[in-house]
């Protein structure tokens, strides 16, 4: 299984990480979507890159999007 893992920067502050998101579970938390072949997680990551991007207050730039394997 793959997944996308969003690395957001900011100034002055520590790196935050998280995953792409399919939803959320009934006690609240987020699903982190999954994927079972790497190129459908890659062209997901293709898009998320081309899309616009606002920053959110002192984020330094855009997220890097990469695919990882999960298990």
């Amino acid at each position: 299984m793959y997944a996308i893992r969003i690395t957001r920067q900011f100034f002055g502050q520590a790196d935050r990480k998280s995953y792409v998101t399919d939803g959320f579970a009934p006690n609240g938390d987020e699903i982190r979507a999954e994927f079972k072949h790497r190129a459908q997680a890659e062209a997901l990551k293709a898009q998320l890159e081309g899309q616009t991007y606002h920053l959110a207050h002192n984020e330094s730039g855009a997220p890097e999007y990469k695919v990882v394997r999960v298990k």
